[in-house]
């Protein structure tokens, strides 16, 4: 079983037949992240000129096995307290469920950029009602 070597865990937040939804913290506000980094609420994430929706690839898309291939898709949104990454994964896909199961297990992290690896724990609950 894959080991989480560092990020916050992806959590199942809801599942269906067809696809389940995960979500995680990518960036907590006003914290400084492993290399020191601190982001503020005025930071400029890109997301109106890079798109907030990108393709659900596991490993970056460089997994041996798995390859590019695309298992779904995710929203970056900003929020008052960071940014939250939220998940939609296609279980008709190959290798879905092998991502599900590390999901269940604990052992899937999901660093969205290198600065977004924080050094803080998850918000509580009530923080992450949003979603």
């Amino acid at each position: 079983m894959t080991k989480n070597l560092g990020g916050r865990p992806v959590r199942l937040l809801s599942e269906t037949e067809t696809t389940a939804k995960l979500g995680r913290l990518a960036c907590r506000l006003r914290r400084e992240d492993l290399v020191g980094d601190t982001f503020e609420k005025s930071t400029d994430f890109w997301l109106d000129r890079l798109g907030s929706t990108k393709p659900l690839l596991y490993d970056h898309g460089q997994d041996a096995a798995i390859k590019s291939a695309v298992l779904g898709s995710g929203t970056i949104s900003p929020f008052d307290a960071g940014l939250w990454f939220a998940m939609q994964l296609d279980k008709s896909k190959a290798y879905a469920q092998y991502v599900l199961d590390l999901v269940n297990a604990g052992a899937l992290a999901c660093p969205v950029a290198r600065s977004a690896i924080c050094r803080d724990g998850w918000l509580d609950d009530q923080e992450l009602a949003h979603s």
